[in-house]
């Protein structure tokens, strides 16, 4: 499980987390199709709401689905638009909808939640999906995966694998509570 806010995050480290989440858990999924679906519920959530706060969840629930979820204090659902060309917006939404094999909106106290979630698929014959195209990048300082922080030994801080004690994201099995800001 991957789990960052935007309290010690910021979208671009979301972003390069999310790579490094689908390529090491769920290798199956095309991370360019998952790393602009993260990026359109970021950027919403940002927009969207009166403090910019999110929190982002990733999970591969079972070998054949991911979940992402973006959590934010707004309880106003997204109302699909057509795109503006010449003025810009209104292409995220749909542009979700057609990458993902569900996209759902989940009202919650503290605001709503959006769950995005891909199911494997795999060819006629029977053999493993096409995983894409390998995204490089940095190590990113921070994140959490399945309670393990993931840093970069340049920066000082924890390797992968390192157990988290008191890193500053949150984990766990279930969002809850207010987004924090």
């Amino acid at each position: 499980m991957l789990v960052l806010d935007s309290s010690h995050s910021d979208t671009a480290l979301a972003r390069r987390a999310a790579v490094r989440f689908v390529r090491t858990r769920c290798p199956w999924a095309d991370v360019h199709d998952v790393v602009l679906v993260v990026s359109e519920l970021l950027g919403n959530a940002v927009r969207h709401t009166d403090d910019g706060g999110w929190r982002l969840r990733m999970a591969c629930r079972r070998p054949e689905e991911l979940l992402v979820e973006v959590s934010d204090s707004s309880s106003v659902r997204p109302v699909p638009r057509p795109g503006d060309p010449d003025n810009g917006g209104g292409f995220g939404w749909g542009i979700a909808r057609q990458l993902t094999s569900s996209l759902t909106v989940v009202p919650h106290g503290a605001g709503k939640s959006v769950r995005a979630v891909w199911h494997r698929e795999t060819p006629a014959d029977g053999g493993p999906a096409d995983a894409g195209a390998v995204i490089d990048g940095p190590v990113i300082d921070g994140a959490v995966i399945d309670g393990a922080v993931i840093g970069s030994p340049a920066t000082g801080s924890p390797a992968i694998g390192s157990p988290v004690v008191g890193a500053p994201v949150l984990a766990g099995p279930a969002l809850s509570g207010p987004v924090p800001g």
